[in-house]
C-alpha cells in the first residue's frame, strides 16, 4: 500500500508540473500536425520540455521497476497526448531496468487502448521495444509475432520496432519477409509504417532493397512502395513507379 501511495504521488507530481507547461496556443499547432488523428487529446507542450520534467524526477527519486512499470502506465492511461509521452519517456529514461519478459505488459497496454496514436506507438518503438528486441532473439520473435494480431496499433509496433534494427545484415532478409506480411493490409498505419522499414533496409543495401520491391511490385502497396523509394534517385524511383503493378 505504501508504495502504491508513492507511486500515486509521483504521477501526480508529473500532472501538475506537466500541467503547468500547457500551452493551448501551441495545442492548436499541434492538432494541425495531428488532424488526421481526431482522437488525440492534447494541452499543448513540446516534447523537450515533457522529458525534462520527467528527467528531473528520475534523477531526484529511486525507483524500482515496480514502481517505474506502475507509474508509467498511470501515465499512458491518461487520455492527454502528452501524459502518455510522460509515461514512455518514463520507461524510455530506466529501460535498462525493463526487460523482454515485460513485453506482456506493455502489449496489455495497447489492449486497454492507451497506446492509441502514432506518435505514441513510435516513440515506445524506438525507444523502448527496440532495445528489447535486441536484448534476446526471444523479444524478437515474440514482437514479429504481434503482426498477426488484429489491433491495428500492435500490427504497426510490430513493424516500427524494428526500424533500429534495418541495417543489421544478419537480419536483413528476415525483416524482409517480415515487411511481406504486411502487404495485404491497406491501412495508413500499416502502409507508411512498412514503406519507412524498407526504406531504412534500402540505406544500408539498396539494390537488395530494389531486387525486393520488383519481386513484390503487383502485392506492394503503392503508398508503402513511394515511402520505401524515397531515398532512391529520382531517375530509379520514377521508373520503378512505371512498372505495371496491376
Amino acid at each position: 500500500m505504501e508504495e502504491l501511495a508513492v507511486d500515486s504521488g509521483l504521477v501526480n507530481k508529473i500532472l501538475t508540473l506537466l500541467g503547468k507547461l500547457a500551452d493551448p496556443q501551441e495545442a492548436q499547432i499541434q492538432k494541425n500536425f495531428y488532424k488526421r488523428d481526431n482522437n488525440i487529446m492534447l494541452i499543448g507542450i513540446k516534447v523537450p520540455y515533457i522529458r525534462k520534467v520527467v528527467r528531473d524526477i528520475v534523477s531526484s527519486h529511486t525507483l524500482h521497476k515496480k514502481s517505474i512499470l506502475n507509474v508509467s502506465e498511470k501515465l499512458v492511461s491518461n487520455k492527454v497526448h502528452e501524459y502518455k509521452m510522460a509515461g514512455i519517456i518514463l520507461l524510455e529514461l530506466n529501460k535498462n531496468k525493463i526487460i523482454p519478459s515485460d513485453l506482456e505488459t506493455i502489449k496489455r497496454w495497447f489492449l486497454n487502448d492507451y497506446i492509441n496514436d502514432w506518435a505514441v506507438i513510435d516513440t515506445l518503438c524506438l525507444a523502448v521495444i527496440s532495445s528489447l528486441v535486441e536484448q534476446s532473439k526471444e523479444a524478437q520473435d515474440t514482437v514479429m509475432e504481434w503482426r498477426k494480431h488484429e489491433n491495428i496499433y500492435i500490427k504497426r509496433a510490430s513493424i516500427v520496432s524494428f526500424i533500429k534494427h534495418a541495417k543489421r545484415k544478419e537480419l536483413i532478409d528476415t525483416l524482409l519477409r517480415h515487411a511481406s506480411t504486411f502487404f495485404g493490409i491497406n491501412h495508413d498505419l500499416i502502409t507508411k509504417a512498412n514503406g519507412w522499414l524498407l526504406r531504412e533496409i534500402g540505406k544500408s543495401n539498396p539494390q537488395k532493397l530494389e531486387d525486393f520491391l520488383i519481386k513484390n511490385i503487383k502485392k506492394i502497396p503503392r503508398t508503402t512502395l513511394r515511402y520505401a523509394i524515397e531515398k532512391f534517385p529520382e531517375t530509379k524511383r520514377k521508373w520503378i513507379l512505371k512498372i505495371p503493378y496491376k
